[in-house]
């Protein structure tokens, strides 16, 4: 989890950048979430990739978790999108809960220990 914590701090630390996929090009903003919204253990980001040129934009935001089933350690990533400028109403940090219990896992709030 620490990786994901350090790729994210050195994405936010240069906030934009242009993208090229497909022969499409725009601009990608980019922002961690705040550890204040996420449960302890928790990283992610928001980013926005605006495509000036068709007028269209796309939100994602998406978490990063370690958990624990069986006494085994596992990561997952929740994602949420939105084809706008601004993030979805609904959260990614809102679905922990259900995609914990139906992976049958508990989330390990120690996994940025020391990161």
């Amino acid at each position: 989890m620490g990786e994901y914590y350090a790729d994210i701090a050195s994405c936010d630390e240069l906030g934009s950048w242009s993208v090229y996929n497909s022969g499409d090009q725009g601009t990608e903003f980019f922002s961690s979430l705040s550890s204040d919204s996420l449960p302890k253990g928790v990283v992610g980001y928001t980013s926005t990739i605006i495509d000036e040129r068709r007028g269209k934009a796309v939100t994602t935001q998406r978490i990063f978790l370690r958990f624990i089933r069986n006494g085994q350690l596992g990561q997952m990533w929740i994602s949420v999108t939105n084809p706008s400028k601004s993030p979805a109403d609904l959260r990614p940090q809102d679905l922990i809960d259900a995609a914990l219990k139906q992976a049958g896992a508990t989330l390990d709030s120690t996994a940025l220990d020391g990161a």
